[in-house]
């Protein structure tokens, strides 16, 4: 391979990378507003599902070892692609509900996965031929390849402004530029014929045809959002976090949402709102100031509380879209400048942090309907926790509130009984005896709200509150005295919560922020009958449904590939036994598996700990992606016949990395959330790309091993890593959901260590030298005499004469 021709492979290889990330988060994004967040957690898994498709098909016609890389052929994949790419949004933008899981939406649902599937099937068929056929490349391709897909990440933040359907055609033009860079390296291929010029810049020109006609006539608009037209909304905002839309003000207010959800209120600012239940606390040491506002969102909360004469708000929205794009962009005349009031002080960032930098200073605290695009009353469940609604986080509004002061939150009303033991859980951590005593709670319109005083409620207090509730029809949930639900009266009374009881229908488990406050309510000792019961799964655990449904899509797969394996001869790979094939396979497999459970869990447990979700979800990948391709790098300083050895000793060395890091999580972490935010931010990055530079090295090396031995071996090498990676975003997921994040870190710690049980060794190739007969000297010409090795021959050759 020249020069010319190896730059123009990777260039091309980075490019298609590139584009392959971006479409991947195009994807996610525009099924999670158009589906739920729910599926969006099923399309977080097509871009390693596609490849490990893709690299299975590859091996039905990659070719026996010793075998040369086809650069024409990949071209063609290549060129092939990019109408794939164009055809997973054109017909993602049609796509409507599934809610109902009949014949006809579960039909539906797989003509979207299925054309979501196919760009991805085409980049496994791609990079299946460059790895498979450039072994001695195989590392640097690697590097390259994951520094194109971290570029590929952080750009898509930016594309997507201009919303999925166009990024998906863009991501189609620079996939058949790609195809022209693979073409142009073909030219200096001397052993095969070069790729058709005119076929590639055929699709070149077309792509950017249609990409301009959309651009100059848009037509690819969403058919509708989930719980709302499109055609209602005044503001359409794409981001990383979501689909962000206000609709048209209708009786004084507009609708924030996000994905298309039930919305956050965005009261008109020259109007006054009607009382809401979580005005309670007001009732309680009238006048007295501050109030702090949990996820200030559209401002409702924030209104409600000049409404009642605080003269001191204090809120805190850890969105930056909400913050700056909405309340200080688009609605910020129809809120009359809520944010920017000189009563009102809008801080963004964590609310963590502000909770814990604020030491006996509010008097009240309101965490009012703070992630209502879960849209839990419906069924349909995010696939994102709550960090705010977790025993560490009430703690810290505890200690941040004065001696008399009170924290309020509401919750839909079938999260109530977790909203109870929640605040069990935080209080008796503070040191009450009788949690009970300090709670009261009131409902209205599906919707619950309970108030927690800091010291527990008098009877005086118990009157005005229970006054204000009848006198507004709100019914009366939750009080000290008086509880209905006799089951919610043991809650509010019960020392310990862990053990589910029979009839228990929610998990009343404290939530922290190793394991915080998923969408998921099962118990554990409900969950095998959960499993058997379809009906239920859809009507109120979709992010079970979804993450088990997945799991068996890819182990079906998965099985497939198995059954391959077993059925084809041994010559079919090119050795006479199949050890290799399995070895290379469970190698790479086991270490990328390790690689997506480690990084899944740490930058997800980072969340509450940086206090700002965009600086999670945008730098920690990036700085992931970049520590993997520097380690990839180094994997090229190895000797061949070195591979395996080196590749168990940086899988070892990662482990003990990561083992005392596994044991002294929470108390780093304790520390860590003490510092400036800079320190918050740089003091995880450089843990985090530490163990990805020791990963990467791993990568590399499995790659390395795989590619040895021929195209076909590390096809299927692929198609398992692709398969495992699926595999371990949801297996990841709900450990999490079930364990905590501490748990997934484990689980990525055992599968290093599978990893080195099963490296593999790479392919050396030795030459046959037919067996040579030396007599023993001149006289001696014996017919039996034994055969010596060519090294043998050469030295006697050299000191006897023939």
């Amino acid at each position: 391979m020249s020069v010319r021709q190896s730059r123009a492979i990777a260039g091309a290889v980075a490019l298609f990378a590139f584009a392959a990330m971006v479409l991947e988060v195009a994807l996610v994004r525009m099924y999670s507003a158009l589906l739920g967040q729910h599926f969006g957690l099923l399309w977080t898994i097509v871009l390693p599902l596609g490849v490990g498709l893709g690299a299975l098909i590859h091996i039905s016609f990659a070719h026996r070892p010793p075998a040369t890389l086809r650069v024409a052929s990949v071209a063609h994949l290549t060129t092939l692609a990019a109408p794939c790419a164009a055809i997973s949004v054109i017909f993602g933008v049609r796509a409507k509900g599934v809610d109902n899981f009949d014949a006809a939406s579960v039909q539906q649902l797989l003509l979207f996965i299925s054309t979501s599937l196919l760009p991805f099937v085409f980049a496994g068929l791609v990079f299946s031929s460059v790895f498979g056929g450039s072994a001695r490349h195989s590392a640097g391709i690697l590097r390259t390849t994951l520094a194109a897909t971290a570029c590929g990440f952080v750009a898509s933040a930016f594309f997507l402004r201009f919303g999925p359907a166009r990024v998906g055609l863009g991501v189609a033009v620079a996939i058949s530029l790609s195809a022209a860079l693979f073409a142009r390296a073909s030219r200096f291929d001397t052993e095969h014929s070069p790729a058709s010029t005119s076929f590639v810049a055929t699709f070149v020109l077309g792509m950017s045809v249609v990409l301009a006609g959309e651009i100059g006539a848009p037509y690819l608009k969403l058919a509708s959002l989930r719980w709302s037209g499109i055609e209602k909304t005044d503001t359409q905002i794409w981001a990383l976090h979501g689909f962000y839309t206000v609709d048209k003000p209708q009786s004084n207010t507009a609708l924030l949402r996000i994905d298309g959800t039930l919305g956050r209120y965005i009261p008109d600012g020259k109007q006054i709102p009607p009382l809401a239940v979580d005005e309670m606390p007001y009732l309680l040491n009238k006048g007295q100031d501050p109030v702090l506002i949990v996820g200030a969102g559209g401002g409702r909360e924030i209104r409600a509380a000049l409404r009642q004469g605080q003269v001191d708000v204090h809120a805190v929205e850890e969105d930056a879209t909400i913050a700056r794009a909405i309340m200080r962009g688009s609605a910020y005349e129809f809120s009359d400048g809520l944010y920017d009031k000189p009563e009102v002080h809008v801080s963004f960032g964590g609310a963590k942090t502000y909770a814990r930098t604020h030491v006996d200073t509010f008097q009240r605290v309101v965490i009012g309907y703070y992630d209502s695009q879960a849209a839990s009353p419906s069924g349909a469940l995010a696939a994102r926790p709550s960090f705010v609604l977790t025993t560490d986080f009430i703690q810290d509004l505890l200690g941040a509130l004065r001696p008399n002061g009170t924290i309020t939150i509401m919750r839909p009303d079938l999260e109530l009984d977790r909203l109870v033991a929640l605040m069990n859980h935080a209080l008796r951590a503070r040191g009450s005896r009788v949690p009970g005593m300090h709670m009261f709670g009131c409902a209205r319109d599906k919707l619950s709200t309970v108030l927690v005083k800091r010291t527990p409620l008098v009877a005086e207090e118990l009157s005005t509150l229970r006054t204000h509730c009848r006198r507004h029809k709100f019914t009366e949930i939750v009080s000290p005295d008086a509880v209905k639900d006799e089951s919610r009266k043991g809650i509010m009374v019960n020392g310990d919560l862990s053990k589910p009881t029979l009839g228990q229908l929610s998990d009343l488990r404290a939530p922290t922020d190793d394991r915080p406050f998923w969408f998921y309510s099962l118990p554990a000792n409900r969950l095998f009958s959960t499993l058997g019961d379809l009906r239920g799964l859809i009507d109120r655990q979709r992010v079970l449904l979804v993450v088990v449904g997945g799991a068996l899509f890819a182990s079906l797969i998965g099985f497939v590939a198995w059954l391959l394996s077993l059925v084809l001869p041994a010559r079919t790979w090119g050795y006479q036994t199949r050890p290799p094939l399995l070895r290379a396979s469970l190698t790479l497999s086991w270490v990328v598996s390790a690689i997506v459970l480690f990084g899944n869990a740490f930058m997800s447990r980072m969340e509450p700990i940086v206090g700002r979700p965009d600086v999670v979800t945008l730098l920690f990948p990036l700085a992931f992606l970049l520590a993997l391709s520097f380690g990839a790098g180094f994997a090229n300083r190895f000797e061949h016949d070195d591979a395996r050895a080196g590749l168990q000793r940086w899988l070892l060395a990662t482990t003990f990395v990561l083992a005392p890091l596994y044991m002294a999580f929470d108390g780093l972490l304790s520390l860590v959330a003490e510092l400036p935010f800079t320190f918050r931010v740089l003091v995880p990055v450089l843990i985090l790309g530490l163990v990805a530079t020791g990963l990467g090295v791993s990568l590399g090396l499995a790659v390395r091993i795989a590619a040895s031995w021929g195209a076909r071996v590390f096809a299927y090498a692929l198609a398992q890593a692709g398969i495992g990676a699926a595999l371990a975003i949801l297996i990841g997921t709900f450990i999490a959901m079930n364990f905590g994040y501490a748990s997934a870190l484990f689980a990525s710690t055992f599968a290093m260590i599978i990893a080195v049980a099963f490296a593999a060794s790479a392919y050396i190739k030795t030459t046959s030298i037919p067996s040579q007969y030396q007599p023993l000297s001149p006289s001696d010409t014996a017919p039996d005499d034994e055969p010596v090795t060519n090294e043998e021959s050469a030295m006697t050759s050299s000191t006897s004469p023939i």
